[in-house]
């Protein structure tokens, strides 16, 4: 059997670099993700602590205030989208705060949620400029 019948196992270099391109965003944030979580508790208990309220207060915020939480996450996804050099450092900046600071990805993961679960609780689906309450 020759090798170009063999089947291949794994990617190729260049499917993993497509792979990359498609699911940068994604792969970026599982990664903040695991080191967020992981550091957290290599940090110990005041860590945790702060990182439970600060996600939960910060979370009643978003809940109270969905409109300027959208309106600053989106211009700072904007700002951050703008270049691909923009967008690589934010992904090096949050890597390194996951690791440093954990305790503020929780926090922007706690308003992100509650400004999400307004916008689904009303009704919204897809790009909603209005919050009906």
């Amino acid at each position: 059997m020759a090798d170009e019948e063999k089947p291949r196992g794994g990617f190729t270099v260049s499917e993993l670099e497509d792979k990359a391109k498609k699911y940068g965003l994604e792969i970026c944030l599982c990664t903040m993700f695991i080191l967020t979580a992981i550091f957290t508790l290599v940090w110990g208990g005041a860590m945790i602590l702060w990182s439970i309220l600060l996600c939960m207060i910060l979370g009643i915020v978003g809940v109270l205030f969905p409109k300027p939480v959208k309106k600053i996450l989106h211009y700072g996804m904007e700002f951050v989208y703008k270049e691909k050099v923009t967008c690589i450092i934010a992904a090096t900046v949050g890597i390194v705060v996951s690791i440093l600071l954990p305790v503020v990805i929780f926090a922007l993961f706690g308003l992100i949620s509650g400004k999400t679960i307004v916008r689904h609780a009303s009704g919204c689906t897809g790009n909603c400029d209005t919050v009906s309450k």
